[in-house]
């Protein structure tokens, strides 16, 4: 249940950034294979030269975190174009499924003087990593719900291509109140206690398919 709620939390907070600032935010999709390195940078424009790298701070998938199988590195400050950016990166040897999500970098919450950070624009990358024996990343058996809150059923799929297909069981309906992004899974909206039970999600790729089956709980109290 930790990594469940973490898991959503992490997405929440990247999606709340596009939402509050959708013109100051870039998204972008990186398809990466199991076993790739993977490395991205990142650079914020700041108006004090005499500023560290620890203004930079990470955001990743909980799992990556808890594992600390990555390595950030601290890089020199650069100018282009009479700008001043400071910058660093972070790098993971070889990844897997578990490490999907988004990635990005903010000033760090610990720096009180924010004023020295010039351009607030976020870049957002979420990563797919393909494993050609698992098409449906990481997800909880379980979920629970509160009665007319919004819910999420993490079924993303580890390739960007996949198709995936979301249904009730054992009558595979599938309701109307639901959107889908796989860089989250399906959201069902106002849940009522007749979404309590199992839900199956169905990824296809290629000729390749995976069912998984989650269990909601509905809290009426």
């Amino acid at each position: 249940m930790k990594l469940t709620v973490q898991l959503v939390l992490i997405l929440c907070a990247a999606c709340s950034l596009c939402a509050q600032n959708p013109d100051k935010v870039v998204k972008k999709i990186r398809q990466l294979q199991t076993g790739e390195p993977f490395r991205i940078r990142c650079r914020i424009e700041v108006s004090n030269t005499t500023i560290d790298n620890k203004l930079i701070s990470w955001n990743m998938p909980p799992s990556v975190r808890e594992r600390g199988n990555f390595r950030i590195t601290t890089e020199k400050y650069e100018t282009l174009n009479g700008i001043r950016y400071v910058k660093n990166s972070i790098k993971l040897s070889s990844v897997t499924v578990d490490d999907m999500g988004y990635y990005y970098c903010e000033e760090n919450p610990l720096i009180q003087d924010t004023s020295m950070v010039k351009n607030k624009q976020r870049e957002l990358t979420y990563v797919y990593v393909f494993d050609p024996n698992i098409l449906l990343a990481p997800a909880p058996r379980m979920v629970d719900a509160r009665i007319y809150s919004d819910l999420i059923i993490p079924c993303r799929p580890t390739h960007k291509n996949a198709v995936v297909n979301l249904t009730m069981v054992p009558s595979d309906i599938h309701p109307k109140r639901i959107s889908y992004d796989p860089t989250v899974g399906f959201t069902v909206y106002n849940v009522t206690d007749y979404d309590a039970g199992f839900w199956k999600c169905k990824a296809t790729f290629r000729s390749e398919e995976e069912e998984k089956r989650i269990v909601v709980n509905v809290n009426t109290g």
